[in-house]
């Protein structure tokens, strides 16, 4: 052979158009392949349910719309200033111009607030005593003015404080003037509640606030923004009693927002405080979703707490079970104000409210427009945030039955947002993914809770980054294998559970090893495997019986995903060498995967059989050796070949690539030429499909190195179909035209070979081609260049075997 001295390439470098043994070494480890498989699917709920699985009795909140307290030290902002308890000892005021009355405060407890004074109080005696917000009232002249001083000492700091106006901003200490006490009597009781209420706004018409019996004078700024907060309450009370249009309250609603907006007020405690929250929860009604979220937005805007906080959640959830209602929570900006004032509150205190919170964000966020603008506003990070809060909780001992129905609510909700590519992004962080998987091994019974936790996995795994973060978390495999073990018969989470595993046995290697090191994985696979087969087999009964009209009803669901995405792990895992070597010697496992194959048994669809034919090519790969051989890989070549003639291209070509690895044991080679199977493969070589090409002529080399498989190749005229592949793609492909010229090779000059196995005319127009095509290749590739290191590779490449061919059959006699 010429070396071409002409070329400028240095002698290190490597040649063009020439692979590398490591290349030629990864396309040899091509032949097994992980699976790609679509999402499992999600249906969209038909009706917004607060818990989506109804054999799961979840935890009532006790709390309702209608049933309210209204006490000033529930819904009360903390106002920073530590007051100083009152004395147990009996003070009095006297006042010359009014009846003279005693007072004795209730001895170290903030007095609470009774609004409807129809209901008597704790303060109650049976000596005829009047009420008057909490303080026991009764008649009796004060004379000595050192009684009076240290009444005025004892009591100023609670007094100045409860009746503080957010404009006056008076330090606590200072004295207090002297107080006109003007009592209010009622009534034998015959008061209705409308009368009460109009009642306690008429006492502030003045610009005068009411302070447990006591009234206060106030400046004219102060004066202006009581009469028109006072105002306000006035219109809204009598819109509950008269027929006033919904637009009228809502413009109304509008304007008390922005007042507390623009005074302060609602970061203050005022003394209107109560009765606004009372007139403002009578307005609350789920059946005008508009009005209700304009007051929610209001209540949330004066930072409620406690039954009242969880009231007005339970209001809004209410309103978004309503598919239609989703576009007033952004027209009213109530969700803004809401998300605003959620952010600072703790499931710990508020359980029962946060279940609700979370509830209507789950509902908000299956709405696209309303999950971005959650995601803008940070409600995911808020999530996040609780997720670690209450797994905190649980691990502390907290009660599991209380933050397990928060927890249904929060992960239900980051299973909506995991649609969004920005939410996608940021739970990919491993602390995000770290909390999913501790919530998943602290909540394993719990069925809602993992199964919303596993659809964001899946959505996750998709993505590479995802696979990385979730296997930085140490026992995710460990913890998902329990899953499994654990629901295996809950189809929603053992699909999602293979559909995880799948991804990251895919994205790694390794994860084929850890998962088969899981103490009974194998077992517990094959277990699951074979129970939905099982179920497979019996919906198709069901389904037949029920076509005949020889039993009513619905079917049982169909369970094939399932086997997909087992099936698909199984194909994965043995991406591992180790893990893989294991696998294939399972017999078990073979007799379960010729199960699917079976179409007599059940009727699998495309995907199925597919994905199963991938995971068989891969573990006949590591059969190497005819001990590994057993009779159960035996059958697998009677199984799959009538998927020879199967119409779809890449069921045959898996099936021609199984056969690849199993024609390198003498008894398979024996069948497909005693079951004429020969006769389909020298029939498929007339496709132009280059990779059913390529599998087709894997097995053709494997099955003509036996002496006594020429003479039926030979009468089957393979040999000018495989002719006119090199003269129609020779020059397109080398990797093809080499392994067109092993097999002629085996052919022409293996072992058993004679010159008569060629007539004159095929010898000819085969030297005729072979030089034709070596010339055009060695133009290539510059073969005169190459260093001798790099011969070994040369061998395995067109040139090597086809020179080899043309040397031997050139000396033939003619």
């Amino acid at each position: 052979m010429k070396m071409n001295k002409s070329s400028k390439r240095p002698f290190y470098a490597l040649p063009k158009n020439r692979k590398t043994s490591a290349e030629i070494v990864s396309e040899a480890r091509a032949a097994i392949r992980s699976v790609e498989t679509k999402r499992p699917f999600t249906p969209a709920e038909k009706k917004r349910l607060q818990n989506e699985s109804p054999l799961l009795h979840r935890r009532p909140s006790i709390s309702s719309i209608d049933a309210l307290q209204y006490d000033p030290l529930e819904s009360r902002p903390t106002t920073g200033v530590k007051l100083i308890p009152l004395r147990g000892k009996k003070s009095v005021i006297e006042d010359t111009d009014q009846t003279e009355l005693q007072l004795e405060p209730i001895a170290k407890q903030v007095p609470i607030v009774n609004l409807d004074r129809s209901k008597p109080t704790r303060n109650d005696h049976n000596n005829g005593m009047n009420h008057c917000f909490g303080y026991t009232v009764k008649e009796n002249i004060i004379k000595t003015e050192t009684e009076r001083e240290k009444f005025k000492e004892n009591s100023q700091d609670f007094f100045e404080e409860s009746s503080r106006d957010v404009h006056e901003n008076k330090q606590p200490g200072h004295c207090l003037k002297k107080r006109n006490i003007t009592v209010r009597r009622r009534a034998s009781g015959d008061t209705t509640k409308q009368d009460v209420d109009i009642g306690i706004l008429k006492n502030v018409k003045d610009g005068t606030i009411p302070d447990n019996g006591y009234v206060k004078q106030k400046d004219p700024e102060t004066q202006k923004l009581v009469q028109r907060l006072t105002a306000l309450m006035e219109q809204l009370n009598m819109d509950r009693y008269e027929d006033k249009t919904d637009p009228h309250v809502e413009k109304v609603l509008q304007q008390l927002y922005r007042l507390l907006e623009e005074s302060g007020l609602k970061e203050q405690s005022f003394k209107l405080r109560s009765s606004l929250l009372r007139v403002l929860y009578k307005l609350l009604d789920p059946a005008q979703p508009q009005k209700s979220l304009l007051v929610a937005r209001v209540i949330f805007q004066l930072k409620v707490s406690g039954r009242n906080l969880t009231s007005v959640c339970k209001a809004v959830y209410k309103i978004s079970k309503e598919e239609k209602n989703d576009s007033l929570f952004l027209s009213t900006k109530c969700l803004a104000t809401y998300l605003a004032f959620v952010q600072t509150i703790h499931p710990e205190v508020t359980s029962d409210a946060m279940m609700y919170i979370t509830a209507t964000w789950k509902l908000l966020s299956g709405n696209e427009k309303l999950r971005n603008y959650l995601l803008k506003k940070g409600c995911l990070e808020f999530l996040l945030y609780q997720l670690n809060n209450l797994n905190i909780m649980i691990q502390n001992g907290g009660d599991g039955e209380i933050y397990s129905s928060i927890l249904v609510q929060l992960t239900g909700t980051l299973r909506n947002l995991a649609e969004n590519d920005f939410s996608q992004q940021a739970l990919v962080k491993e602390c995000a993914m770290k909390d999913m998987c501790l919530t998943l091994q602290l909540c394993q019974n719990d069925k809602d809770v993992v199964l919303n936790i596993i659809r964001t996995l899946s959505k996750l795994t998709v993505l590479q980054q995802s696979c990385e973060m979730l296997l930085v978390c140490g026992s995710s495999c460990l913890i998902l294998m329990d899953l499994l073990q654990q629901h295996k018969q809950n189809q929603d989470i053992v699909v999602r559970v293979f559909f995880i595993l799948g991804n990251l046995a895919a994205w790694d290697e390794n994860v084929g090893l850890i998962i088969y090191e899981v103490p009974c994985s194998l077992n517990n696979l094959l277990a699951i495997l074979d129970y939905y087969i099982q179920l497979k087999i019996k919906v198709k009964q069901e389904t037949e019986r029920i076509a005949e009209g020889t039993c009513c009803g619905i079917p049982p669901r169909d369970c094939e995903d399932v086997l997909v995405k087992a099936v698909r792990l199984i194909a994965n895992m043995s991406l591992n060498k180790e893990a893989g070597n294991h696998l294939a010697a399972c017999d078990t496992l073979w007799d379960i995967l010729l199960r699917i194959i079976d179409s007599r048994e059940m009727e699998g669809g495309e995907e199925l059989v597919l994905t199963t034919l991938i995971c068989l090519n891969n573990l006949s790969y590591y059969l190497s050796t005819e001990n590994h051989f057993t009779s159960s890989k035996a059958v697998a070549a009677k199984c799959i070949l009538p998927l020879l003639l199967d119409t779809k291209e890449d069921i045959c070509l898996e099936v021609c690539r199984i056969f690849g690895n199993l024609t390198r044991f003498s008894l398979v080679r024996n069948f497909l030429v005693t079951s004429k199977a020969l006769s389909i493969l020298v029939n498929l070589v007339e496709t132009r499909i280059t990779e059913l090409l390529l599998a087709v002529c894997g097995i053709l080399v494997n099955i003509l190195g036996d002496d006594d498989k020429k003479e039926p190749f030979c009468q089957l005229k393979g040999v000018p179909k495989l002719l006119d592949i090199l003269e129609d793609i020779g020059q397109q492909d080398w990797t093809l035209s080499g392994l067109v010229s092993q097999v002629l090779w085996n052919y022409c000059c293996g072992p058993g070979s004679s010159i008569d196995c060629l007539t004159k005319l095929e010898k000819d127009r085969l030297m005729s081609l072979l030089e034709k095509l070596i010339y055009k290749y060695e133009e290539e590739t510059c073969l005169g260049d190459e260093d001798s290191s790099l011969m070994v590779v040369s061998e395995t490449c067109f040139s090597s075997v086809a020179s080899q061919l043309l040397d031997v059959i050139s000396i033939w006699p003619s």
